[in-house]
């Protein structure tokens, strides 16, 4: 009687700090995640190239409206995945192209080799832990060095 005591006692607990973990931060559909996403993205690029306010606004719509269409891309089952791939390749450069433009000659190239800089260092850990070199994805910050 007092094991099953002890063991029932022990269930409670663990069900109840199971219960007790803070959630995880969903995605709940309506685009919080989106422009939770483009702020932080926008917040990175103001740091190294100080936008102006208007800059900053435009940026930040380019980057949530990029955002949905590749959120729109992924849930699209019907794509093949290297279909996926060109389609999200193509949204990433119309959206590097948008930004270049809204940006001055001078922050471009600040904002270029910073992302280069960034890159590397993600290379470089990305071997550290595998060890030998490896396929490197591409993103809108590899768009921007082209």
């Amino acid at each position: 009687m007092k094991k099953i005591t002890i063991i029932a006692f022990a269930l409670l607990v663990a069900i109840g700090a199971q219960a007790q973990e803070a959630p995880k931060k969903a995605h709940n559909g309506k685009g919080d995640g989106i422009e939770a996403r483009a702020k932080k993205s926008v917040d990175w690029i103001n740091e190294q190239v100080k936008l102006s306010t208007e800059q900053y606004t435009k940026v930040y719509n380019v980057q949530v409206e990029s955002y949905k269409k590749l959120v729109a891309i992924k849930k699209d089952t019907s794509l093949a995945k290297a279909d996926a791939k060109v389609k999200a390749r193509a949204v990433k450069k119309a959206a590097v192209e948008q930004v270049k433009a809204l940006l001055t000659p001078e922050q471009f190239t600040t904002l270029s080799a910073k992302l280069k800089e960034k890159h590397d260092m993600k290379k470089d850990k990305k071997r550290e832990k595998k060890g030998v070199g490896s396929g490197v994805e591409k993103d809108i910050e590899d768009e921007l060095l082209n």
